[in-house]
């Protein structure tokens, strides 16, 4: 899926960890997501180009 395909609850995969997506945002031409860890509970902040492929569960 694109980037700027994702919502609010999305699950994606990255490095082996499930993020949920509990923010979506598209500012200055990037995509940016505010998402957390089921393995560990930790909040990070991603940014993606709009046509960047993510791996979504």
């Amino acid at each position: 899926m694109k980037a700027h395909q994702l919502k609010n609850g999305d699950t994606i995969s990255l490095d082996g960890d499930h993020l949920v997506v509990f923010h979506f945002a598209e500012e200055r031409g990037q995509v940016i997501l505010d998402v957390v860890s089921e393995v560990s509970a930790r909040r990070f902040e991603l940014h993606y180009s709009p046509d960047a492929r993510i791996s979504v569960l």
